[in-house]
């Protein structure tokens, strides 16, 4: 597990390592825990509320617009978001948010996928399913949300490769909401009334 006591900026793809089982998800308590701004060893007191509610965000940074923020390429890797927003910011791309080449993607409940902004014919906007690839977008017990994500061309927020091999690549269950995703197809991205839905590609 990895728990987000704050919002993170990403710089560089991160890729989920081989035969590991990741959850991102945003922590119960907030990064400022203690009284103390560098707590040592042992006792630290806490803070009059170390709880929080928050729901953190791993955006993409400006500088970085030649890859995707999360990449899953191996067959015994999963990658779980719950409770937790993965945002585009807006910054202009040539890659998905997240990439699926085999293994894993599972969108849990309190889970976002959002703000993403692409260039290039084909190219999803949200996350693209190649290989042997699987999403699980199956919020059990809550909703999530993949939405306002956009392509200055033609891509699709989520786009299934045409020669994808698994035979379930997308699988949708449960509160999940794919909707509010645009293209733009070579016009101007500025003006809102200029896209048209582009959700899901499923191609084959």
């Amino acid at each position: 597990y990895i728990y987000l006591t704050k919002n993170v900026s990403v710089t560089t793809p991160i890729t989920i390592p081989a035969g590991l089982n990741l959850q991102i998800e945003s922590s119960p308590y907030d990064e400022n825990y203690t009284t103390s701004t560098a707590p040592t060893s042992g006792y630290n007191k806490l803070s009059s509320n170390p709880e929080s509610t928050e729901i953190r965000t791993i955006s993409r940074a400006s500088t970085f617009t030649g890859d995707s923020l999360f990449k899953v390429t191996d067959s015994d890797s999963t990658l779980n978001l719950y409770n937790v927003t993965v945002d585009g910011a807006g910054v202009e791309a040539t890659k998905p948010l997240i990439s699926v080449s085999d293994g894993k993607l599972k969108v849990k409940k309190k889970s976002k996928i959002t703000g993403a902004k692409v260039s290039g014919a084909d190219v999803a906007s949200a996350i693209s399913i190649s290989g042997n690839g699987q999403v699980i977008a199956d919020p059990v017990g809550g909703s999530a949300d993949i939405t306002n994500n956009i392509s200055v061309d033609n891509g699709s927020a989520i786009i299934i490769d045409d020669a994808a091999t698994n035979p379930h690549p997308l699988v949708v269950a449960s509160n999940i909401k794919i909707t509010g995703n645009k293209a733009f197809n070579g016009t101007d991205s500025t003006v809102a009334a200029n896209g048209k839905p582009a959700n899901v590609n499923l191609n084959n």
